[in-house]
């Protein structure tokens, strides 16, 4: 249809989703969020026959198959795996597996954890997890990928705001 007039085109926020909450599942405020494999209704991370993370809950839900979850993407801080799935900062880059829904660890323990998301850093409080769409594998899927991406749009904003000093803190924010 081509246009002949102005269009209040619908739009949302990407960063952001709403999936209904399982029957009885609780899901806590800043757990990672995985969907059912079977409805697509949401439950806690590192249940069983869930799917890979999808998004991180904004608040705590006790699921009666209606409720919905507010949920974002984003990068994370979680809980590192202890002796041998402990992640590491050579590590960057890489995808990292849920524990549970505060845990993550370095390997899937022969498939049975779901993909939490990519490392981004590692420090002495945890393990920072790209979370969401495209965050493993995507067109986001890795550190080299999304540095690209962010590069190109910093560069393209400055550009666009006539800014000049491109000297960035990078310090990680709570």
């Amino acid at each position: 249809m081509t246009l002949t007039a102005e269009r209040n085109t619908p739009r949302r926020e990407v960063n952001r989703i709403a999936p209904i909450v399982h029957t009885g599942a609780t899901i806590f405020a800043d757990g990672m969020i995985t969907l059912l494999t079977a409805d697509g209704t949401a439950v806690a991370g590192g249940t069983a026959s869930a799917g890979n993370v999808v998004a991180v809950a904004e608040e705590t839900v006790v699921g009666d198959g209606a409720l919905t979850v507010k949920a974002r993407f984003g990068c994370f801080q979680f809980a590192n795996s202890a002796s041998g799935d402990l992640i590491a900062a050579k590590d960057i880059g890489s995808p990292c597996y849920v524990v549970d829904a505060a845990t993550v660890a370095l390997t899937d323990n022969s498939g049975a954890r779901k993909v939490a998301g990519t490392i981004v850093d590692v420090d002495a409080n945890g393990v920072w997890v790209l979370v969401g769409p495209g965050a493993v594998g995507g067109p986001l899927g890795s550190i080299a990928n999304l540095n690209a991406w962010a590069t190109a749009l910093a560069t393209k904003l400055n550009a666009d705001a006539g800014v000049t000093d491109t000297n960035y803190d990078t310090t990680p924010q709570s």
